[in-house]
């Protein structure tokens, strides 16, 4: 009786690492706020899963120095988008350099997805949706993923952040400043130049901390 082989499909083969990086991307323009924002990351690990898809993560940064904070919280990202068989890489450029950046970076093939909500500066006190910049300037198509950015909400959040630094810095120097008078009113001699020089130290001490530990 002759042999018979049976020759199966193996549907769900992982890519070879050659097969991995000739997928397209989907490039994912974020503000620095949304960095981190995990229903955001299981919405785009179905859409590059459905698209056979890498993931591009495309951070607008507000401020360099921010860019460590912005670094570890996409790592939660893509760590959440990530499997053997998606590719995802983040790259975070300065926001007014980042529509100059991208095209550079895009290639055919490539899906780009943003949300509606975020702007780029196109002129003296004039913001465009870069969804509309992209499609009008640059002649690339968009998807846009709704709901998750919220630049009323985060920009709320942010003078809040403002306010309570300033509180906390005008507290620190309003006690340092009562304790250098108290030193120069109640100690004398070389004493109080010591305390008194070594209180300022202090004061600019506690200030450049409070600057690390809540950045603005």
């Amino acid at each position: 009786m002759p042999e018979c082989k049976v020759q199966g499909v193996e549907e769900n083969a992982m890519p070879t690492q050659n097969e991995l990086e000739s997928y397209p991307n989907l490039i994912v323009i974020l503000p620095e706020s949304l960095a981190g924002n995990t229903s955001l990351a299981h919405r785009i690990y179905w859409m590059a899963e459905q698209e056979s898809r890498n993931v591009l993560y495309f951070t607008l940064a507000e401020d360099q120095q921010h860019l460590l904070q912005i670094s570890r919280r996409l790592a939660t990202m893509k760590a959440l988008t990530s499997n053997p068989k998606t590719r995802t890489r983040s790259k975070i450029v300065p926001k007014n350099d980042a529509m100059r950046i991208l095209p550079q970076i895009f290639q055919d093939g490539d899906r780009i997805v943003c949300p509606p909500e975020l702007t780029v500066k196109t002129g003296f006190l004039r913001q465009t949706p870069i969804i509309t910049y992209l499609q009008e300037e640059l002649h690339l198509a968009v998807v846009p993923i709704p709901g998750f950015y919220k630049p009323l909400k985060v920009q709320t959040q942010h003078w809040l952040q403002v306010l309570v630094f300033w509180a906390v810095c005008l507290l620190l120097m309003g006690l340092f400043t009562f304790l250098e008078v108290e030193i120069d009113q109640q100690i004398h001699g070389a004493l109080r130049s010591i305390l008194f020089y070594s209180s300022i130290g202090l004061e600019f001490g506690a200030l450049l901390t409070w600057n690390h530990i809540y950045p603005i």
